[in-house]
């Protein structure tokens, strides 16, 4: 309940009290600024949205035209070597672009509501094991040692989820790693009935002052890697997400120039 209090002198000095029963007032205010916090997180989705669309996307689209266009005009003239170096690079740009729209596809199905949690068991080395798989082209591109410990646990997981979410943290620890370093995925038991997955890079590392909005949706906060490769800005947060519909939370260690490590955990199969 909230009130208002008003005062008014009376004659022969004394004094006489009101009190007013402002709630509505107050709930009214309170429904108002609520309405102005959505509407500028609105406006600030909005905003990312619009800058993905007109710089990240196109980035690797400009890329996979003009390197078509090189094999177009010089089919006949260029070299076998020449055009497997084409063929590379507008590999490398199709799938920098299918990862980005995957994740632009998952961020805003998260911000619809529009995801649904769908638990299956499943064995924890197979589902390292495909992402590794999938990251093996990228590490060894830049010469990185992609490694992940043996492990037997079989959890309980959202499929889709997990392998975004652990696809997502080997991709950027392979992005932040200098040609010649190493990225290790390993597993260790946390208390009787959960797993924490480490992912593990000797890399750029990442200053303090950048750790406590390090997961959070910042249309400025996106970073290339050690040779370029563009960012969002969205895998974190979308790793995080994903992170928290599992249970639990993203957890980082960082040094600059020393690496950083970033886990999570998981449910066993009960």
């Amino acid at each position: 309940m909230h009130y208002e209090v008003t005062s008014q002198s009376l004659p022969g000095g004394a004094r006489l009290h009101t009190f007013h029963d402002i709630t509505e007032q107050k709930q009214a205010e309170a429904e108002m600024i609520a309405q102005w916090d959505e509407l500028a997180r609105s406006n600030f989705l909005k905003d990312k949205l619009f800058s993905i669309v007109t710089h990240d996307l196109r980035s690797p689209f400009n890329t996979l035209l003009g390197f078509t266009q090189l094999i177009a005009d010089h089919t006949k003239k260029a070299t076998r070597q020449e055009l497997g170096d084409c063929a590379r690079e507008i590999n490398r740009s199709g799938s920098r672009l299918l990862q980005l729209m995957d994740n632009l596809l998952r961020w805003s199905r998260s911000q619809m509501g529009a995801t649904q949690f769908t638990a299956s068991d499943q064995s924890l080395s197979t589902m390292i094991q495909g992402v590794i798989k999938l990251q093996r082209k990228a590490a060894e591109e830049k010469g990185i040692a992609l490694r992940s410990d043996p492990t037997e646990e079989f959890v309980t997981i959202d499929r889709d989820m997990f392998e975004s979410l652990l696809r997502n943290l080997v991709s950027n620890a392979i992005k932040f790693t200098k040609p010649g370093g190493s990225v290790n995925v390993r597993v260790e038991p946390m208390g009787a009935d959960r797993v924490e997955i480490f992912v593990t890079d000797n890399g750029v590392g990442i200053e303090n002052d950048r750790l406590g909005s390090l997961l959070e949706f910042i249309v400025q906060q996106s970073t290339n890697g050690t040779l370029g490769e563009p960012g969002t800005g969205l895998s974190l947060p979308i790793c995080s997400e994903f992170a928290a519909a599992h249970g639990s939370k993203i957890h980082v260690e960082s040094d600059p120039e020393v690496g950083s490590t970033f886990s999570f955990s998981v449910p066993k199969v009960q």
